[in-house]
């Protein structure tokens, strides 16, 4: 049964509901968070706007993903990259 939760990141309060229960949350909130920390302790020196930052957060756990869906994928020669 879906749970409703609320979760602050980036001091946005996100409603969001899961079936994954409390301790899957828990460790969404907190992967969520230590990459944000990692984002921010790598821009110490300027100020990125929360949009840059969730660009970034989207980035890195999209990458962790296929990272993980295919550990032997081979590197493509093309790409979007500029």
């Amino acid at each position: 049964m879906d749970k409703k939760y609320t979760l602050q990141i980036l001091g946005e309060k996100l409603p969001i509901t899961s079936d994954q229960g409390d301790d899957y949350v828990d460790e969404l909130y907190n992967t969520i968070t230590a990459t944000l920390n990692k984002i921010e302790e790598a821009d110490k020196n300027s100020s990125m706007s929360k949009m840059t930052k969730s660009l970034y957060l989207a980035i890195f756990l999209a990458d962790e993903l296929l990272r993980s869906q295919k550990p032997a994928r081979k590197k493509k020669s093309g790409n979007n990259a500029q």
